[in-house]
């Protein structure tokens, strides 16, 4: 007994999240697409330590790219003033199958995906995009 009510308090202790997220809203209509089949289960994501006071956390999705589902991690972002997110979504009607990635809709009514905060953040001045030469093996003749 006294195993299960400890097993009990570290799933509720694990489970709940402490972790800063956004301000979240509803996808519009046209936000989603058809897709022919459901995606797989959730994937589990280790969080690194928050990048940013105003930061807050993105859980990963599954994102449909033409011909199957991928796989995008979670991430620290700073989310624009006044957005909110639309968070990943998938629908069941009969047998139609639609989804919608997460988007972040702007105050000015437009929408950003997270992927782009993502990007933007390793754009930054002082924090300058990777400018590696690519190893000789992936050189193109």
């Amino acid at each position: 007994m006294l195993r299960a009510l400890t097993l009990l308090l570290v799933a509720l202790v694990g489970c709940s999240s402490s972790l800063p997220r956004p301000a979240t809203s509803p996808h519009t209509a046209n936000e989603f697409v058809d897709v022919p089949f459901p995606p797989p289960a959730v994937r589990a994501d280790l969080v690194p330590p928050r990048t940013h006071d105003d930061s807050v956390w993105i859980d990963g999705e599954w994102q449909w790219q033409e011909l199957r589902w991928a796989w995008r991690r979670g991430s620290w972002v700073v989310p624009p003033g006044g957005s909110t997110l639309a968070r990943w979504e998938t629908k069941r009607a009969g047998t139609q199958v639609r989804h919608a990635k997460s988007v972040f809709h702007l105050a000015d009514g437009g929408s950003l995906a997270p992927s782009e905060l993502r990007e933007r953040r390793f754009k930054r001045p002082g924090n300058p995009a990777c400018t590696s030469p690519a190893p000789a093996s992936f050189e193109q003749p």
